[in-house]
């Protein structure tokens, strides 16, 4: 015979339980910060140097990496920005993941000052079909995804805040974009 003690510990188990693990993982997906529509090469920038002042350990970077009018890595806030941070976070080490190879600013310049904490290689093949380029700083505290057209000024983007986020919300938004850039970075061609 079932006592009233155990209907209970089973209703706990049972709903209560679930209910509560419900409401804390949507709970910590409302704290994220996520912005999205369509920039311009100004607003890459601004949020380019978002996303490099959050990046205590790491930075990833995966884009064209073509020579654009305005791009963002001849532009000298976005260089600065990077220099600032690597100099500030000791520990910082930045990779950038590129489609094709050309003579960019910022890559001449961080190479020359902090050739050991800067990597950059080249896809091989190019721009594989519907890219989604991206920004992630620390594995996922802040992060942007930006898709377009080859050579295209605007992009559609979402730039995610994380910071308040538990490490399980990050891999769910960047997970697979973070394995696909390890798996990209190890087939890629250094330069």
């Amino acid at each position: 015979m079932t006592t009233p003690e155990t209907v209970t510990i089973i209703i706990i188990i049972l709903g209560v339980a679930p209910a509560i693990s419900l409401w804390w993982w949507m709970a910590d997906g409302l704290r994220m910060n996520v912005q999205s529509g369509f920039n311009d090469d100004n607003a890459a920038v601004r949020a380019f140097i978002f996303v490099v002042d959050a990046a205590a350990d790491t930075l990833i970077v995966h884009d064209d990496g073509n020579k654009m009018h305005q791009t963002v890595y001849d532009d000298g806030d976005a260089i600065s920005a990077l220099r600032r941070q690597l100099r500030m976070q000791k520990k910082l080490r930045v990779r950038f993941l590129f489609n094709e190879q050309a003579d960019l600013e910022m890559v001449n310049v961080l190479r020359s000052e902090f050739p050991t904490r800067i990597d950059v290689r080249y896809m091989r093949g190019g721009r594989p079909r519907g890219d989604v380029h991206y920004k992630i700083a620390d594995a996922g505290i802040v992060g942007h995804l930006s898709k377009h057209e080859y050579g295209q000024p605007e992009r559609h983007f979402k730039l995610f805040d994380c910071s308040a986020n538990n490490q399980r919300s990050r891999k769910r938004v960047f997970g697979k974009y973070l394995e696909r850039f390890e798996q990209d970075f190890e087939a890629a061609q250094a330069s």
